[in-house]
């Protein structure tokens, strides 16, 4: 067979072969498309699936979520249960200073076992009543009285940030009161008319049962009609 018979033979099997590689070439191209479109949902997939959470994550997630709802009451209850103390204020007992039926804020988050003289607090007795008076005697205190006068450890307690001159204080049933440990001597600013520790069958309080410091009282208008009182 001659070669010039050949060579036709030879560039229809060429053109035949590069036919066949462009048909693969292009089905590989479409298999990557098919695959990458594949890749691509499934990292959409993956976005839209929830993730895990820690238990920090899950918190600013509610807060983020839910506070313009719940905010403003879960830090009403904060306020009122944890920091502050709200309450009206009982009775006469620590006037001029403190009137009956101001509205009272008081402090929760004190350290009851180091409180200072002449602190107004209040705090809860045996019969569960709250009570609003001011620190007279620490623990370990010695309290007396005499001339109408306060004595602690044997010398006069200066009362003039808080009692006008002249207001007499009266011993009550005790000439002498030794302070335990863990407890306080309460007086009332209203020294003739309060009923205090010098008139209670136990007379200390101890400080597991106040509950804050008084920062400030506010007066209700129209308390004594609206309490009966007028």
């Amino acid at each position: 067979m001659r070669l010039a018979s050949i060579i036709p033979y030879v560039v229809q099997y060429t053109h035949l072969m590069n036919a066949n590689y462009n048909i693969e070439e292009a089905s590989v191209v479409e298999n990557n498309d098919k695959n990458m479109v594949t890749t691509e949902e499934m990292a959409a997939q993956e976005e839209q699936a929830p993730k895990k959470r820690t238990p920090v994550e899950w918190v600013l997630h509610i807060l983020k979520e839910y506070f313009y709802l719940y905010g403003g009451p879960l830090i009403a209850i904060i306020l009122g249960l944890v920091i502050f103390q709200f309450g009206v204020v009982p009775t006469g007992s620590m006037e001029p200073n403190y009137h009956a039926g101001s509205f009272f804020v008081a402090f929760r988050l004190i350290d009851t076992e180091n409180l200072d003289r002449g602190t107004p607090v209040v705090f809860k007795r045996e019969d569960g009543v709250v009570y609003f008076k001011r620190v007279i005697g620490l623990p370990g205190d010695t309290i007396t009285f005499a001339d109408g006068n306060v004595y602690i450890n044997g010398e006069e307690l200066d009362e003039s940030a808080y009692l006008e001159d002249g207001i007499p204080t009266d011993a009550g049933y005790c000439d002498e009161y030794l302070v335990p440990d863990g407890c306080y001597f309460m007086l009332g600013d209203n020294r003739l008319y309060s009923i205090d520790a010098r008139y209670w069958e136990n007379p200390y309080i101890s400080a597991d049962a106040i509950s804050g410091r008084v920062l400030f009282t506010v007066k209700i208008p129209f308390w004594n009609a609206i309490s009966g009182n007028e």
